[in-house]
């Protein structure tokens, strides 16, 4: 199999600028890490008792809401999903 070598792109501000921005429903543009607890019941736990499962998420500075692209394995709760978000250029 022959092997297809790929061309890195440097990064420069200027790219940057230019690409698109993730903004939550609210308007806000900055987002920062939290956790949210699961709890695992005894019959799912790998220790068989009742445990608390973490799961590392970014949440809305402005407004405390995780964008559904932040949301990709689906296992979030709805009350803290945003509605919507948009991508501005």
């Amino acid at each position: 199999m022959e092997k297809v070598e790929q061309t890195r792109v440097k990064i420069t501000p200027e790219i940057m600028k230019s690409q698109k921005t993730l903004t939550c429903e609210c308007g806000g543009m900055v987002f920062e890490p939290g956790i949210i607890f699961k709890k695992l019941s005894p019959i799912i736990s790998p220790s068989g008792e009742e445990t608390l499962y973490p799961m590392e998420v970014f949440v809305c500075a402005k407004c405390g809401k995780v964008p559904e692209e932040f949301n990709d394995r689906k296992m979030l709760p709805d009350e803290v999903l945003a509605k919507k978000s948009t991508i501005i250029k």
